[in-house]
């Protein structure tokens, strides 16, 4: 995790438009020193679900794939 990232919900609560305004990175949010949630750019966040949706759909209809055993005399 880059240090840059990480932020207290106390620090988000007393600076929140300054974190808004810069989404470059997304943050890591931090609650009694364990990561909680993340704040991210929205357009991010809806490539993340389209790209989630292609890989969905490519695992169920990707058809199994078969070893080939040879079996030995």
């Amino acid at each position: 995790m880059l240090t840059d990232q990480c932020v207290s919900v106390t620090d988000l609560k007393k600076n929140m438009n300054a974190y808004v305004k810069d989404l470059r990175k997304d943050k890591i949010i931090f609650v009694n020193n364990a990561p909680v949630a993340v704040l991210m750019d929205v357009k991010k966040y809806e490539r993340m679900m389209i790209e989630n949706k292609f890989l969905n759909i490519w695992a169920e209809t990707k058809p199994p794939t078969k070893r080939c055993i040879k079996k030995h005399k």
